[in-house]
Order: C-alpha cells, then structure tokens, then sequence
C-alpha cells in the first residue's frame, strides 16, 4: 500500500498490525474521565510522528496509526476516523471538527480548520477554512480572523492574541 502497490490486507502481518492499533484505540476511546490526562501519551503512542501538545476526544478511529502524522498543536473533536492505509499527514496549528473522516494519502497543511462532518478525500494547503462531503475550501484564514474567536465575536484580553 506505501508503495502503491494493491492493498491486501490480510497479507505480511497487516492482520496483527490492525489488531494491535484497535487494543490502543480501545483504550483510548474507553478512558474514565479522571484518566483523560493520558491522551496525549497515548496519541503519541498510536500516531508515527505527533508534536508535543496534541489532543483528541474520544472516540477515535484509524487502521494501523503509525502511518498517521500529525504536527504541533493538533486537535481533534469528536469521532474523528482516519483511514491510514496510505500515509495521513496533518500539519501544525490543526482543529478538526467533530464526526470527521480523512480518506488515505491527505496532507492537511498547517494553520487549517475543518469543519464538523466533513470528509477530507483531497489535500488541504496552508492557512485555510475546509468543509464539507467531499471537503472543500471556503476560504483563507487571514491575520484579521487572529481577533475573533467566534465569528464576529473579537476577543477582549490580550491574553487570547498570538
């Protein structure tokens, strides 16, 4: 499959490869919520290449993990599902949406937000807003959105300001 060559999955260990991801996920996905604190360790665990400050909600979904690559300051709502039987790489400065799904071979740049529902099934570049079944760019994240937080509500301490 890395190799572009055709996928089968039951052949060189890929069966045991599956099934080693969903004990972690697993565990993941039944955290008691005093636990939560070891998300990020197990993110890290899972995942082939994670950033320092990483975070994900329960439940999560993917294939094998190793082939999924995420950056620094990733987060992802809800059921989020990736499907890494060809590599998965999402950039730094990441927020996934809620129930999303990112198909094989994406590349989702960095300082991207993809909106809730969404199924990402083409790369995404730098410093957009992407949504939708399939997902699709709306628009480009400007240095005049850094002042608000939700739609036209600006934030009102510095505190908030990169």
């Amino acid at each position: 499959m890395l190799n572009e060559l055709p996928y089968k999955a039951w052949l060189d260990g890929l069966e045991e490869e599956r099934e080693a991801c969903k004990r972690k996920i697993y565990n993941l996905n039944m955290l008691e919520p005093d636990r939560r604190g070891e998300i990020p360790q197990i993110i890290k665990s899972l995942f082939g290449k994670t950033g320092e400050n990483v975070w994900l909600e329960p439940p999560f979904h993917c294939d094998y993990g190793w082939n999924i690559e995420v950056g620094e300051n990733f987060f992802a709502n809800y059921g989020l599902t990736v499907l890494d039987v060809g590599k998965v790489t999402i950039g730094n400065d990441v927020w996934i949406g809620g129930n999303v799904v990112i198909l094989p071979g994406v590349t989702i740049g960095n300082n991207v937000v993809i909106g809730a529902g969404s199924v990402v099934t083409k790369d995404i570049p730098d410093n957009m807003i992407a949504a939708g079944n399939p997902c699709r760019v709306i628009r480009e994240i400007t240095e005049e959105d850094r002042k608000f937080y939700y739609k036209n509500r600006e934030f009102d301490v510095e505190d908030y300001r990169k």
